[in-house]
């Protein structure tokens, strides 16, 4: 059975996103099912093997819906 990973982000003009699908392609392989999702959309991390979380930095602060995750 394949690993699961997801990779949650959160972005504020799409690039972080673009980032995320990026790395998921490189991940991807027949051992590892990785999901890319929106932070705002995960409930819950159960089910994966890895979670990977990416955000934006403003200012020296991470995004919102990251901190507020």
């Amino acid at each position: 059975m394949p690993k699961k990973a997801l990779i949650a982000y959160a972005t504020w003009a799409g690039s972080t996103a673009e980032i995320a699908e990026g790395i998921a392609k490189v991940l991807r392989d027949p051992a590892i099912d990785v999901e890319v999702w929106p932070v705002h959309d995960v409930k819950s991390h159960v089910g994966f093997d890895a979670v990977i979380f990416g955000t934006p930095i403003r200012m020296g602060r991470p995004h919102p819906d990251i901190s507020d995750s």
